[in-house]
C-alpha cells in the first residue's frame, strides 16, 4: 500500500483530504458538542478555516478523513510536533459516536504508523472527555502530564491530560482467579462507581472519592484511571459473569496501591484474592519496579489485615489525605519489595 491509498478497515475507510471536504467540516466542527473537545479550531469555525486546513494538510497522508460506506465521518491526524514525535488528534461529527467508530480508525492509523516509523506518538484530552480518554488507554497511550491549554471555544485555559505512546502496544495484564477476573476499567462501570464508590463510609477510606459524588465528579474520577502507566493504572475487579465488584490501581511516584469494594461483595475475600494476582502480575508488568507502597487509615484495621497478610511489611505511621474527611487522619504505612514477592511465589 502507497503512502496516499486508503486505510481500510472492516467497517471504514481513512481517506486523503479533498478540496469538497470544507463545508461539512465546517458544518461538523461549528457544532458545540464537537468543538468543546478540540483545542486548536478557531472559534466560531468557517468554511474558510475549512478550506485553509485543507489546502495545507491536503497531501500528507498523515491526515485521513473517516468514511463509511463512502460518507464523511471525521477527521483523523498525526500532525508533525517538529520534535521526536507525532501529535495524534481526531474528530468525529456526532451522529456516529457510541459505534466504536473512532477506535476503529484511530487503531487503523496508529498501525499504520507504526508500519512506517518508530516515532514515538504524543496525544491528549480535554479533562472531562471521557470517550477519548478510553479511545486513548485503549490504543495503550499511558499518562504523562496535566498542563493549561488554550480552548478558542471557551476563550480560556482548559485542564489537558497528556499521554504518550512510546511503540506498538504492549497490553496491560489481566487476571483470572477462582472466582475473579481482573481487567480495564471502563466508562461502563461509571453507573456502579457512582453509587458504591460515592458511599460516605466508602469515600472516607479513599484518597480520592467524594462523599455522596455527582455523576460527573464520578466520571472525572474514573476517566483519570482510564490510562494506564507506570505512574497511575487500574484494573476493574469483576466476577466471571463481568459484575464490576470494585478495583485495584497503584500511582504516584512511589506507587502506592489502592483498592476499593463494593458494600455488597465486602467480607467475602475478593479483595485479598484479588491482590493475590495482581501484585505479582504488577511485578511482572514492570521489571524495573523495586517495592509498591500501601497505607491504611488506622480507623480501617481490616484492610491493615489484608496487607499484613499479603506480606506487606510495616514501615510506621504518617498521616493521610481523603476527600471524605475533614482533616488528615493517621495512617499505618507499608511497603512489599520485589524480593519479598519473589520469596512468596
Amino acid at each position: 500500500m502507497t503512502s496516499t491509498q486508503d486505510i481500510e478497515t472492516a467497517r471504514l475507510a481513512l481517506r486523503m483530504l479533498r478540496p469538497e471536504d470544507a463545508p461539512w467540516i465546517a458544518r461538523e466542527i461549528a457544532n458545540p458538542a464537537v468543538h468543546r473537545w478540540l483545542t486548536s479550531p478557531p472559534c466560531p469555525y468557517t468554511e474558510q478555516d475549512g478550506r485553509e486546513f485543507i489546502e495545507m494538510f491536503q497531501d500528507n497522508p498523515r491526515y485521513r478523513v473517516i468514511t463509511q460506506g463512502g460518507a464523511p465521518l471525521g477527521v483523523i491526524s498525526m500532525g508533525d510536533t517538529k520534535g521526536p514525535s507525532y501529535e495524534l488528534g481526531y474528530w468525529l461529527r456526532q451522529s456516529a459516536w457510541g459505534q466504536g467508530i473512532m477506535s476503529e480508525a484511530a487503531r487503523a492509523l496508529v498501525d499504520w504508523h507504526w508500519q512506517r516509523s518508530k516515532a514515538p506518538l504524543i496525544s491528549g484530552w480535554v479533562k472531562g472527555n471521557a470517550g477519548s480518554a478510553q479511545i486513548l488507554t485503549q490504543l495503550g497511550f499511558t499518562y504523562t502530564k496535566e498542563i493549561k491549554r488554550w480552548v478558542n471555544f471557551f476563550g480560556e485555559d482548559r485542564d489537558l491530560i497528556c499521554v504518550r505512546l512510546e511503540g506498538p502496544h504492549v497490553p496491560l495484564f489481566t487476571c483470572r482467579t477462582e472466582r475473579l477476573v481482573l481487567n480495564a476499567v471502563t466508562l461502563e462501570d461509571l453507573p456502579v462507581i457512582h453509587r458504591e464508590h460515592g458511599r460516605p463510609e466508602t469515600a472516607r477510606m479513599l484518597a480520592s472519592a467524594i462523599p455522596n459524588w455527582t455523576l460527573e465528579q464520578a466520571r472525572d474520577w474514573l476517566t483519570g484511571r482510564l490510562v494506564p502507566g507506570r505512574q497511575g493504572f487500574s484494573r476493574a475487579i469483576r466476577l466471571h459473569d463481568g459484575t464490576y465488584v470494585g478495583s485495584i490501581g497503584c500511582g504516584g511516584p512511589e506507587m502506592s496501591l489502592g483498592y476499593v469494594i463494593s458494600k455488597a461483595h465486602c467480607g467475602q475475600g475478593y479483595v485479598t484474592e484479588a491482590l493475590r494476582a495482581f501484585l505479582p502480575a504488577a511485578f511482572a508488568q514492570w521489571q524495573d519496579l523495586d517495592e509498591i507502597t500501601a497505607d491504611a487509615f488506622t480507623d480501617n484495621p481490616a484492610s491493615a489485615r489484608i496487607l499484613e497478610k499479603l506480606g506487606f511489611e510495616p514501615r510506621g505511621q504518617g498521616m493521610g489525605d481523603s476527600k471524605g474527611r475533614l482533616e488528615p487522619a493517621p495512617v499505618n504505612l507499608y511497603r512489599l519489595t520485589r524480593a519479598q514477592m519473589d520469596a512468596m511465589q
